[in-house]
Protein backbone atom coordinates (compact mmCIF):
# COMPACT_ATOMS: atom_id res chain seq x y z
CA UNK A 1 0.00 0.00 0.00
CA UNK A 2 1.14 3.48 -0.50
CA UNK A 3 1.82 5.47 2.01
CA UNK A 4 0.02 8.92 2.04
CA UNK A 5 1.43 12.03 2.00
CA UNK A 6 0.93 13.82 5.21
CA UNK A 7 2.80 10.88 7.12
CA UNK A 8 5.66 11.09 4.59
CA UNK A 9 6.04 14.74 4.91
CA UNK A 10 5.83 14.48 8.94
CA UNK A 11 8.56 12.05 9.03
CA UNK A 12 10.69 14.27 6.69
CA UNK A 13 9.79 17.09 8.69
CA UNK A 14 10.51 15.09 11.82
CA UNK A 15 14.01 14.10 10.54
CA UNK A 16 15.28 17.45 9.68
CA UNK A 17 14.57 18.63 13.22
CA UNK A 18 16.75 15.38 13.99
CA UNK A 19 19.33 16.25 12.31
CA UNK A 20 18.76 19.98 13.27
CA UNK A 21 17.94 20.97 9.70
CA UNK A 22 15.33 22.88 10.88
CA UNK A 23 14.11 23.18 14.43
CA UNK A 24 10.11 23.87 14.03
CA UNK A 25 6.70 23.24 11.17
CA UNK A 26 7.30 27.10 10.49
CA UNK A 27 11.03 26.48 9.38
CA UNK A 28 10.06 23.62 6.87
CA UNK A 29 7.00 25.49 6.05
CA UNK A 30 10.10 28.18 4.61
CA UNK A 31 12.55 25.88 3.57
CA UNK A 32 9.28 24.44 1.28
CA UNK A 33 8.72 27.70 0.50
CA UNK A 34 4.42 27.72 1.51
CA UNK A 35 3.17 29.30 4.71
CA UNK A 36 3.04 27.11 7.96
CA UNK A 37 -1.04 27.25 7.75
CA UNK A 38 -0.68 25.51 4.25
CA UNK A 39 1.75 22.94 5.84
CA UNK A 40 -0.58 22.62 8.76
CA UNK A 41 -3.58 21.94 6.23
CA UNK A 42 -1.33 19.37 4.53
CA UNK A 43 -0.38 17.58 7.68
CA UNK A 44 -3.71 17.35 8.90
CA UNK A 45 -4.58 16.06 5.33
CA UNK A 46 -7.55 18.55 5.53
CA UNK A 47 -5.84 20.27 2.23
CA UNK A 48 -4.16 17.94 -0.64
CA UNK A 49 -1.70 19.75 -2.42
CA UNK A 50 -2.43 20.60 -6.03
CA UNK A 51 0.14 18.82 -9.13
CA UNK A 52 2.55 21.98 -8.93
CA UNK A 53 3.18 21.59 -5.05
CA UNK A 54 3.06 18.10 -5.49
CA UNK A 55 6.15 18.20 -7.62
CA UNK A 56 7.97 21.49 -5.32
CA UNK A 57 7.42 18.92 -2.46
CA UNK A 58 8.75 16.32 -3.75
CA UNK A 59 11.55 18.40 -4.99
CA UNK A 60 12.27 19.95 -1.60
CA UNK A 61 12.27 16.49 0.34
CA UNK A 62 14.49 15.01 -2.31
CA UNK A 63 11.78 12.72 -3.38
CA UNK A 64 11.37 11.85 0.18
CA UNK A 65 7.65 12.63 0.12
CA UNK A 66 7.03 11.47 -4.04
CA UNK A 67 4.09 13.33 -5.79
CA UNK A 68 2.30 10.11 -5.91
CA UNK A 69 1.96 9.51 -2.50
CA UNK A 70 -0.63 12.36 -2.87
CA UNK A 71 -3.07 10.50 -5.09
CA UNK A 72 -6.39 9.69 -3.79
CA UNK A 73 -7.25 7.47 -7.02
CA UNK A 74 -5.67 5.50 -9.70
CA UNK A 75 -7.16 8.62 -12.57
CA UNK A 76 -4.72 11.31 -10.36
CA UNK A 77 -2.01 9.18 -10.39
CA UNK A 78 -1.62 9.87 -14.19
CA UNK A 79 -2.07 13.81 -13.90
CA UNK A 80 0.27 13.89 -10.73
CA UNK A 81 2.80 12.49 -12.88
Amino acid sequence: MLTRGPALLRAWIDAQKHTQRIKTDAEAAQTIGCSPALLCHWLQGTRTPGREWCIKLARATAEAVPVVSWATTPMSLRAAR
